[in-house]
């Protein structure tokens, strides 16, 4: 197999041709008032409490942040590890493969690749545009197919920003694509390529099935330039960085937090834990399942922006055969379904690892429906799907990894995305504390780098500077 460029349009393209129609100056404007969450508040006063939910990023970034100012702080985890939505998993013969974030989106000026830097932790490039693709039959895309499909995917995204631009009220991404195919009276063919662009580029990146995405909104949030880059060793180095000298109790589900009287109590399954301050780093999904008590119950406008946002999924199946029988050269694999948003792209870990290991993505309502079956069925249907593309010689897996983030309790799903009729500010109403000693962070609570590693990891430190300013009046 010979390589060739990738030409269509990848997932970070996508939003690289969207920002022509925005200002440039606006990403800086961001970079720059996130640089100044770095300095920190100066206090005298070490004597005040904080109770951290969660020791996942924000949670861990915050308790950092608020020891190094001399604060008594608390990370309580309901799992039996840290990390939360960053896990990497070694139980395939000492390999780390991360089972949640994988990525760091852009390395300039992203404080998770400054860490990594920092640190000498090894990064490796993701190249978007080493991507075979094949078809339905198995066989790769030809040039003019692949020159088609980039066509195709331009002229979407241009049709995308054109329609936007003239909507008054919200809808579906969704019914934008079937108004392209209908004007541009797409072929069968044509249709198949264009379901592949939108899985692999939009449903992949922001984890909502193109129904649930808002057409108006969905990609509202700003981005890093430079490379995206995964850690080959693991995401879970940037994690052990926070954790020193840091107080984390594991096993402490949380049910109930009472912020009624001037303290807050914080009630989990074995303890009640009481603070001057409480940071809610838990998963979106977790405030939308109502898992945890607030009383008083939590103002109307943040419950009704934690109820209009998405919660979204991507689940990874990780594969080990016994040997590789596919190239080491692209970074990624497509494959351009019959059945929409099934199997379309495939992370090589080989590449990488040097490993015989192949990571399959899928998000939206396949990923979800995925997590109902189990683990023999989705790897048989999975080395069909290979069988077509490789042949039917191929070995079988000896050992796999499948997440089913979902029917995770800690999480209730993989990352948030902005939903039909929700906005950015619905983020930005998640970010408000409640009276002043109830604090959120999280991927969920920004703004401008939503769905991020680095963006909860930025929110942890705002909603530690915010407290270090209550303290300091």
């Amino acid at each position: 197999m010979t390589k060739r460029s990738q030409t269509s349009i990848s997932r970070r393209d996508f939003i690289k041709i969207s920002s022509v129609f925005s200002d440039i100056a606006l990403l800086q404007a961001c970079q720059i008032k996130f640089s100044n969450v770095f300095e920190g508040t100066s206090i005298n006063n070490p004597k005040k409490n904080v109770v951290i939910i969660g020791a996942g990023i924000s949670g861990l970034a915050a308790a950092a942040h608020l020891s190094k100012e001399g604060i008594n702080v608390t990370v309580l985890e309901g799992r039996n590890r840290i990390g939360g939505r960053i896990w990497t998993d070694r139980s395939i013969d000492n390999i780390p493969l991360d089972m949640g974030a994988s990525w760091v989106h852009g390395i300039k000026g992203n404080p998770i690749y400054d860490l990594a830097k920092k640190n000498k932790i090894d990064t490796s490039i993701t190249n978007y545009d080493s991507h075979w693709i094949f078809n339905f039959n198995g066989d790769e895309l030809s040039e003019s197919e692949e020159i088609n499909l980039k066509k195709q995917s331009e002229k979407f995204v241009e049709f995308i920003e054109e329609q936007r631009s003239n909507l008054h009220q919200d809808r579906s991404l969704a019914s934008l694509i079937n108004h392209f195919i209908t004007e541009e009276d797409l072929s069968e063919k044509e249709q198949l390529l264009l379901n592949y662009y939108v899985n692999t580029a939009i449903e992949h990146e922001y984890s909502g099935s193109s129904y649930n995405l808002s057409a108006l909104n969905f990609d509202s949030s700003e981005e890093f330039l430079g490379e995206d880059v995964i850690f080959p060793n693991g995401y879970d180095q940037i994690i052990q960085l926070l954790i020193k000298d840091i107080k984390i109790n594991l096993n402490e589900r949380i049910y109930k937090i009472n912020y009624e009287k001037d303290f807050v109590k914080v009630y989990s399954e074995k303890s009640i834990f009481s603070a001057d301050y409480v940071i809610v780093t838990v998963p979106l999904g977790v405030l939308q399942k109502n898992d945890i008590l607030f009383i008083p119950e939590l103002p109307e406008q943040k419950r009704k922006a934690i109820n209009k946002l998405g919660m979204g999924i991507l689940n990874k199946i990780f594969v080990k055969f016994p040997n590789a029988f596919w190239s080491k050269k692209p970074h990624l694999l497509g494959y351009v379904s019959e059945d929409k948003g099934q199997w379309g792209e495939f992370l090589n870990i080989y590449h990488y690892l040097n490993e015989p290991i192949l990571l399959a993505l899928n998000a939206g309502d396949f990923g979800n429906a995925l997590e109902n079956r189990i683990d023999k069925e989705i790897i048989s249907e999975l080395m069909i799907i290979l069988r077509k593309i490789f042949g039917p010689s191929i070995p079988n897996p000896i050992s796999w990894k499948i997440t089913r983030w979902g029917n995770d309790h800690f999480s209730y799903g993989s990352y948030s995305f902005i939903k039909v009729g929700a906005s950015a500010e619905d983020y930005k109403i998640l970010s408000e504390s409640v009276n002043n000693k109830l604090f959120f962070a999280g991927e969920a609570t920004v703004t401008d780098y939503p769905t991020t590693v680095h963006g909860a990891y930025l929110s942890g430190i705002r909603e530690a500077n915010k407290i270090l300013e209550e303290i300091s009046k």
